[in-house]
């Protein structure tokens, strides 16, 4: 059985985007694998057609250790979970990506889903958009009667959805995530900034989608192809009416 140390894959988007490579691992070497350090809300999404296995690794065998950090070297010349395969020499995979992801049904009826919130924000918000915007454009989508019901998706503690409570938007927080990928499937439109969740939408499939992608990306890195993007060199700078119009192409392309 091989070895794996993913624990630069904390995060949610960083852990979705070890399993390409992962995966790539197993069928090369026709083997099982014990992965170390997953995002345990990813790893427990993976359909059984993944042959990991999850838990502490023997120190005494050999061990892979995947690095999000070293391949961040490879930032400029493609997609990041293609970056692991640049990294070992090894065939890129086709863009976009799907993923073997189980979804669960959320008991929620169909809606409008914003992710506004991003782990990997830093302290210049060079992924923040203004909560007051984001409400901004549901109201506008409203006054259109382009959607009625609007989910805010995101974690009890680090998000706080008090603003969209008020303006009578529904927070689903601490939901498994194969039920967010089941909230976001059947949604008119998902709406976010680069993060978790629209890595999610990426590799499960996700096509009505408007991404707010921050300009201190390069454009391939952290995109999901399927995705209208709205960029600017800091979010700050994109204002409502632009992402009202990403909006709009997708509802009314429907």
């Amino acid at each position: 059985m091989l070895q794996i140390d993913a624990s630069t894959g904390g995060l949610i988007g960083d852990a979705l985007c070890h399993v390409p490579y992962m995966d790539f691992l197993c069928r090369k070497h026709n083997s099982k694998a014990l992965v170390f350090g997953l995002n345990p809300l990813v790893a427990a999404m993976l359909a059984p057609s993944y042959r990991f296995e999850f838990g502490p690794l023997r120190s005494d065998q050999p061990i892979i250790r995947l690095s999000i950090n070293d391949a961040f070297g490879y930032v400029n010349q493609c997609h990041m979970a293609q970056a692991f395969f640049k990294q070992h020499n090894a065939p890129l995979p086709p863009m976009p990506m799907t993923l073997d992801l189980m979804a669960e049904l959320c008991g929620l009826p169909p809606g409008l889903v914003v992710a506004p919130y991003s782990r990997s924000n830093s302290p210049d918000n060079n992924k923040f958009w203004p909560h007051e915007r984001w409400l901004e454009v549901i109201s506008v989508l409203r006054k259109e009667r382009l959607v009625d019901r609007v989910y805010v998706v995101g974690a009890s503690g680090p998000d706080n959805p008090a603003p969209y409570l008020a303006a009578g938007v529904e927070p689903v927080f601490d939901r498994p995530l194969a039920q967010v990928l089941h909230l976001m499937r059947q949604a008119p439109l998902f709406m976010s900034v680069e993060g978790g969740l629209s890595h999610l939408a990426h590799y499960g499939g996700v096509r009505r989608h408007v991404m707010l992608y921050p300009g201190c990306l390069p454009q391939t890195w952290a995109r999901n192809p399927y995705a209208v993007l709205v960029t600017a060199k800091m979010p700050i700078n994109v204002q409502v009416c632009d992402m009202a119009a990403g909006a709009r192409q997708v509802l009314k392309a429907r």
